[in-house]
This record gives C-alpha cells, sequence and structure tokens, in this order.
C-alpha cells in the first residue's frame, strides 16, 4: 500500500504517517532507496487504526511506542493505560477549578465580590499557623504568599518553597458554594494572624484585589498578592497510594531524629544541608537505619523535617513512604486533611 492509501484506511494523515515513521511508532515494510517512496503492508491497517485511536485520546508518543512495540503485553498496556486515564483525571479536575475561577473573573469584570463566605477564626489562623513553615525563606516572586483555594463548603490554604508544600483545609459555613483563589502575601500574614486572634465568628470577602475579614465592628482588609501558583493538584494526587505508611506520636520522632546520624546533603539552590535517612518497613516502622543492606532510604532535608513536625496538629503523625524519588508526607492523625510533603534530596 502507498502511503495515501495507507493513510486512507487507518484515519492518519499523511505527514502524521512520516513522523510516526520517524520516531518508530509505525514503520513501513519496505521503503525505496532511490525515490524514499513508503510501501506499508495489509496487515499494519490493523496496526495504524489502533495508533489512531490512541492518538485520539491523547496518549503521548512514547506511551504508543510502548504499546505498538509490546501489544503481547497485556499487563504493561493497561498499566500504560491507567497511567494516561489518571493524567486525564487530574487535568480534568484542575481544568475544572480553572474554568470556575475564570468564570468568577469574567462575570464580575468590576472587580466585585468574587466569593463571600462565613468561617471560624481560630480553625483558620490554626491552617494559616500549619501552612506557613513551607514559606520560601527569602522573597521570591510567585510563592511568597500563602495561596487561599475556595471550593463548595471548604477554603484550602496552600503554601511552597518548591522543595517542600504544605496544607491544610478550613470548613465553610453551611451551605456555601463558593469559588474563588486568591493569595495573601508573606508580609501581610502576621497582620492576619493578629486580627484573627481577637474574633470568633469571621465574615470573609475575596474580591476588589484583596481580602476583606469581618467580624462585627471588627474589620481587616488586605491587598492580594499578584502570584501565579503552581497546580499543587497534580502533587496532592501523587499522595494517594503511599507503599507504606508508619504512625508515631511526635515525641517518638523527635528522639529518634535526635539520635541519628546526620548527613551532608543538598539543600535549596544547591546550597549545602544537614540530611537524614529515612527506611520504612511494611509493618509500619520507620528508623534512620535500613532493615536490610539493599533497602533504600529516602533522604530528607533534617530541618525541614522538624519544622513539618512542630508545625501541624496534634500529637500523632502518620509517616507516609512511596518510592526514593517520591515526596515524603506527614499527616496529622487530629486533623489528617493538614499535612505537609518533603521532596527528597541526596546526600552531597
Amino acid at each position: 500500500m502507498s502511503i495515501g492509501e495507507f493513510a486512507r484506511a487507518t484515519g492518519l494523515a499523511v505527514s502524521t504517517l512520516r513522523f510516526y515513521d520517524s520516531v518508530g511508532v509505525l514503520v513501513p515494510e519496505h521503503v525505496d532507496p532511490a525515490t524514499s517512496h513508503r510501501r506499508y503492508g495489509r496487515t499494519q491497517v490493523a496496526t495504524g487504526r489502533l495508533v489512531a485511536r490512541l492518538r485520539r485520546v491523547g496518549l503521548p508518543v512514547a506511551s504508543i511506542r510502548t504499546i505498538v512495540c509490546d501489544i503481547d503485553d497485556r499487563v504493561l498496556i493497561q498499566a500504560v493505560l491507567d497511567e494516561h486515564l489518571q493524567r486525564l483525571e487530574e487535568g480534568f479536575e484542575a481544568a475544572r477549578t480553572e474554568l470556575a475561577l475564570l468564570t468568577n473573573d469574567l462575570t464580575d469584570p468590576e472587580g466585585f465580590s468574587a466569593a463571600r463566605f462565613m468561617t471560624d477564626a481560630r480553625r483558620l489562623a490554626r491552617a494559616l499557623r500549619s501552612v506557613m513553615f513551607a514559606l520560601p525563606a527569602a522573597p521570591e516572586s510567585g510563592l511568597s504568599a500563602v495561596l487561599i483555594d475556595v471550593s463548595g463548603d471548604e477554603a484550602r490554604l496552600v503554601a511552597t518553597d518548591r522543595y517542600r508544600l504544605a496544607t491544610s483545609v478550613v470548613p465553610l459555613a453551611r451551605g456555601t458554594n463558593a469559588q474563588a483563589r486568591c493569595a495573601v502575601a508573606q508580609s501581610d500574614l502576621a497582620g492576619v494572624l493578629a486580627f484573627l486572634g481577637n474574633v470568633t465568628d469571621l465574615d470573609v470577602t475575596i474580591g476588589d484585589h484583596q481580602l476583606r475579614l469581618e467580624d462585627g465592628e471588627e474589620s481587616l482588609a488586605v491587598l492580594l498578592a499578584d502570584a501565579e501558583f503552581p497546580n499543587y493538584h497534580v502533587v496532592l494526587n501523587s499522595l494517594d497510594s503511599p507503599a507504606h505508611s508508619a504512625t508515631m506520636d511526635r515525641d517518638s520522632l523527635r528522639d529518634l531524629l535526635e539520635s541519628a546520624s546526620y548527613l551532608r546533603g543538598v539543600g535549596p539552590e544547591n546550597t549545602e544541608a544537614r540530611v537524614v535517612t529515612l527506611y520504612s518497613s511494611p509493618e509500619g516502622f520507620v528508623s534512620t537505619e535500613p532493615a536490610t543492606p539493599d533497602q533504600a532510604p529516602i533522604v530528607v532535608n533534617y530541618e525541614f523535617l522538624l519544622q513539618a513536625v512542630e508545625a501541624g496538629p496534634g500529637e500523632q503523625l502518620q509517616l507516609d513512604f512511596s518510592t526514593p524519588i517520591a515526596p515524603l508526607a506527614i499527616r496529622f492523625s487530629d486533623e489528617p486533611r493538614t499535612f505537609s510533603m518533603l521532596m527528597p534530596t541526596r546526600i552531597a
């Protein structure tokens, strides 16, 4: 079959077939060395139609090549498709949030209130304190702020410096159905916490480029930071299936860290930092020494780990381990939706 005949039979454009030939996805049976004309076998039509279907659902080229080259490995193929489906679902949820925020912007061009809700001032203050430790040590454009992501009946607070991420969820008054996102600058957080310490029931308004907090006659307004946060939803979704979890109280983890042998490792911006190696077991134990000679550790920044442990609410901790190159999650039994993540680093 000529390339034109093959294109009509499979539904793939001629230019696409040339590309798939160049990257090894769909190679013709014969190429004329004199004219470079491609000839495809009729037995390749089924493969071509499969490639067209995979292309329509947005599968990356590398994944298409994997499926075509290992067409008889059903387990591998299912794993590739499941991973792609998860990416699509994560992208859909992120798009849903962005479209809701865009709707607010388009229907509110004059900058009136994008969202208004009631919440408990003490819960909001506790959530702020539990995430602020993850803010950048030095001011950095776009990240020197706490993100407040309001959706439905809850507000999620997020802080990150790219090497760690902390998040906490605050319930809103029953019946709230708000959609809004704003960022409060790091320099304004002390004033916000001071105000929250003097009030109880809080009326919050996000809009007109400011966050307004009110409780009766008391009020505080701060200008919103001009920040574009990274898509943190993808990072949070990566924690759904940890390989192992270890539960221990805060004092036990402190004692473990104090008795550990620290190593010289790599910190933010390739600076030198103290790091500690952590090992987990299927039985739910965590240690700083391997149980077997071939056990791989996760290497984390010691200071960051201690700050995460101290910042969270409650005494009972849960450490979620996945792989040595995946984030370590530190959760709190008293408030499971308040947790932090540490990106793994390496020994220098």
